[in-house]
Parts: structure tokens; C-alpha cells; sequence
């Protein structure tokens, strides 16, 4: 599934994004979403459901007053039954525009969340009575019970806005970040912790390039995932020849691309693999095949993908596509 706007990251185990059944409350996901508001925010309103139907449902509503011209907020649903506790809300901001750009959760549902600070504030928690937020780009985590435990600046290439920005949480405490630098017009992958900026790669202005995407209705968001040895997997799309740092592949059109990036930085493979738009890649729980979902005109890995076409009202679909892909090593 796709979500444009809020990021979502469920905390579910590790890669294996099953909802549990309702019956056990020890087991259902908790559900992390950040955004950014501007004016007053009104979360969604909340019907909460007690175990025993004889109690029926209490509503609740909340309204967030912006720190400055925008704020980020962080949301988490919790929905367990017989539960007493709200989801847990944050908001966070200073005088300026502040933007929190993509949450992770790990195995057991500890949030880290990625933002960008348009100037210095305070964050309080009952773990810390002042941590200050320097301006520019953060890291954040949050514990389960919505605790902040650490913040700490992130230093990148980058210094105007980003887009379709995503991150993955590495076995090591890293965070790798995946986005568009709107001023090079360049996607970049990144990996950062609390001791500095690991390494950063840019991709080639012809990767994921909206102009010149299949489809071409449609931003050329890439997709991201981070497996057990800290090595980083991305796919979208690419034309021409492209170097993605050691590795080649060259198209006369635009094709899905999967690499695969070591944890420290250095591709180890590249595979091209039709006319199209790779959006999502994901790891089967024991890290041996690698699925890739997207969007395809033609044919994936010699495929057919039918196309999703409504001619009669001239409206052009391309087909949708997944496919598995087993690792060697």
C-alpha cells in the first residue's frame, strides 16, 4: 500500500507486517504516524471501544495549536482491547516551519522519526526535563509509551527541501535515509547515527526521474528496506547508463531497477528489470527473497503485465506488478 502525505510504520515483528488476532491484546500492532500541520490541528476523532459492549463508546477529540508557522506531530493508535491508555500525541516546534518527514518502528514497537527543525526548540519528556532541537535536520526516538530517549542532528549534503523521503532502521542502530534533494534534483541514500554520517550515495538525475517516468502520471517514489547485516536494498526507476557506485546498468528506456547496497556503502549488485516503476521492496522474514511491487508497461522479468486500461473513457493504466526475487548471498 502507498501512502502519500503521513508516514505510518507499524509495530509489528520484524518484517513480517501480519496483524495478530484482536483476542490477543498482547500481540496487536501499534500503529506510529507523523506529519506536519499548520493553524490548528484537530486529530481525528476517536471512538473507543471498551471489551465489555454494555460500556459502550466514548469519544474523543483534540485540538493542537501550532509553536510557530508549521509544527510536526507524532499520533500513535494502540488499539488494544480492554485498554485504558489514549494513543499516545506529541507535538513539537519552534518559531519556524518545522517538518517531520518518515517514523520506522522496530521489533517491539520503539519509534524513530526523522524531521528537519527550522530553528532551535526544547523538547520535554519524563525522561528528560530539556533536550534542545538544533536547527536542521534530526533524528528523534520515542519508547512505546511515547518517551523521547534520544534526539541527535543529522549532517547531510543536502540543503534545501526533500521529497518522497523514507527511512530503515539498520540492525546497528543506524538509520538510513532515502529522499529527493529538490535543490540537485537528486535522489541520495544515506546512513546516519548519533556518531556522525556513515556515507552518502546520490543517484544520477536519470533515476526515479518524474518527467521521464513510467508512469508518467504518477511521482517516481523509490522504496527502501534494510536487512539483519545493515545492508540496504532500493528500487525505482532508471534511463541511459547509470552508475549506481561500482555497478552499471544501461536502457534505451525507462526501466525497474533493484541495488543493493553494503553497510558501508558499496553496491553489490544491480538488476534491471523491465519497463517501469519499482515503488515498494520488502524481505521475506528469513532475509532469502527479496519482493519488489510496482507499476509496469509491458513486460517484468519477461512477464506480460496486463495493463489496467479504460479506453472507453480514455483514462491509461499501467499494470501492476510484484514479483519474488531469491538471494544468493
Amino acid at each position: 500500500m502507498e501512502v502519500v502525505g503521513p508516514s505510518i510504520a507499524k509495530a509489528t515483528p520484524e518484517r513480517t507486517y501480519i496483524y495478530p488476532p484482536r483476542n490477543d491484546a498482547s500481540q496487536v500492532a501499534s500503529i506510529w504516524m507523523v506529519g506536519t500541520f499548520c493553524d490548528n490541528f484537530q486529530s481525528f476523532p476517536e471512538y473507543f471501544e471498551f471489551g465489555d459492549p454494555n460500556r459502550g463508546k466514548i469519544l474523543f477529540n483534540h485540538l493542537c495549536p501550532t509553536f510557530g508557522k508549521a509544527d510536526c506531530f507524532v499520533l500513535r493508535n494502540d488499539p488494544k482491547p480492554d485498554a485504558v491508555a489514549l494513543p499516545a500525541r506529541h507535538q513539537w516546534g519552534g518559531p519556524e516551519n518545522d517538518l517531520a518527514y518518515d517514523v520506522a518502528s522496530d521489533n517491539i514497537g520503539n519509534a524513530t522519526i526523522f524531521l528537519r527543525a527550522g530553528s532551535d526548540f526544547g523538547i520535554t519528556s519524563a525522561t528528560q526535563s530539556l533536550v534542545r532541537m538544533k536547527t536542521g535536520y534530526n533524528i528523534v526516538r520515542l519508547d512505546t509509551n511515547g518517551l523521547l530517549t534520544e534526539t541527535f542532528p543529522v549532517s547531510l549534503e543536502a540543503t534545501g527541501e526533500l521529497t518522497d523521503t523514507q527511512i530503515a532502521l539498520g540492525n546497528s542502530g543506524a538509520v538510513y535515509i532515502l529522499a529527493k534533494d529538490e535543490q540537485r534534483k537528486q535522489y541520495f541514500l544515506t546512513k546516519v547515527s548519533r556518531s556522525g554520517t556513515a556515507w552518502t550515495r546520490y543517484l544520477p538525475t536519470t533515476v526515479s526521474n518524474r518527467e521521464n517516468s513510467i508512469p508518467a502520471s504518477r511521482d517516481a517514489r523509490m522504496g527502501l528496506i534494510v536487512d539483519s547485516k545493515d545492508c540496504a536494498y532500493i528500487t525505482g526507476n532508471f534511463s541511459g547508463t547509470v552508475d549506481f557506485g561500482g555497478v552499471s546498468l544501461t536502457s534505451g528506456g525507462v526501466q525497474v531497477f533493484v541495488a543493493k547496497y553494503s553497510a558501508s556503502g558499496s553496491c553489490l549488485g544491480a538488476l534491471a528489470m523491465g519497463s517501469g516503476l519499482g515503488v515498494t521492496v520488502r524481505l521475506s522474514p528469513d532475509e532469502k527473497s527479496l519482493y519488489v511491487n510496482g507499476w509496469a508497461v509491458g513486460s517484468i522479468m519477461g512477464t506480460a503485465i496486463p495493463d489496467q486500461n479504460d479506453e472507453r473513457n480514455g483514462v491509461l493504466r499501467p499494470g501492476a506488478f510484484l514479483v519474488k526475487l531469491k538471494l544468493t548471498k
